[in-house]
């Protein structure tokens, strides 16, 4: 069984990058409708999705009970390159030749490094789901990455620590309200003390395809 290449480097100046590699038997023109068709981006992807496939276009995703949204597409050159963003983060998919089939690699800037491991197990999920429907299979579907393939991508290197504070004597974290879905909760710390909402500004962007 094929099987995907995950590594998480955090040396560049953009923060964390999550790469993923995965070889396909398919040559790239298959897998590049794959990836710009929005019948079969439906297939594998965990929502129905749209695709204005030009240069300046966009995907539009749609999860069930939610409103669509709109990532505008930064690079298109067929048959190789796709590249978008996703609330806040970039994403860039190529496609190189490889024998009869080709080499799919995609990176995935991460805005939330603890966040991490459910990106790159919802990623590795779908591209399992890309790998069934180029076979001509439908892929079982389901909400999301198990806990077994999220505890498998924790073993990823971790990314660096927040440089430390200057100040010996820094001042007491003030509180921060925010109010989301009509609900404002705080804790003495500033963070919310709904665990609810704190799981869900972690489901932004490709996290999205982390949350089970």
């Amino acid at each position: 069984m094929t099987s995907t290449e995950v590594t998480l480097d955090d040396s560049g100046p953009d923060g964390p990058v999550l790469h993923f590699t995965r070889h396909y038997p398919h040559p790239p023109a298959r897998v590049w409708a794959a990836l710009t068709t929005a019948d079969e981006l439906s297939r594998w992807f965990p929502c129905r999705v749209a695709i204005d496939a030009r240069p300046g276009g966009s995907l539009t995703l749609t999860f069930t009970g939610e409103p669509p949204e709109t990532l505008p597409i930064t690079e298109f050159e067929p048959p190789r390159v796709l590249a978008f963003e996703w609330g806040g983060e970039r994403l860039r998919w190529t496609l190189t030749g490889e024998g009869e089939g080709c080499l799919l690699h995609l990176t995935n800037t991460v805005l939330d490094p603890t966040w991490a491991a459910n990106t790159a197990a919802g990623w590795d999920r779908c591209l399992t789901d890309l790998d069934t429907t180029l076979d001509g299979r439908t892929p079982d579907g389901g909400s999301g990455p198990d806990e077994a393939r999220i505890a498998h991508y924790r073993q990823l290197p971790p990314p660096p620590p927040p440089p430390p504070n200057p100040d010996p004597h820094p001042p007491p974290p003030t509180p921060h309200r925010r109010v989301d879905q009509g609900v404002c909760v705080t804790d003495s710390a500033g963070t919310d003390a709904n665990p609810l909402i704190n799981a869900a500004t972690r489901g932004q962007g490709a996290g999205r395809l982390g949350v089970g």
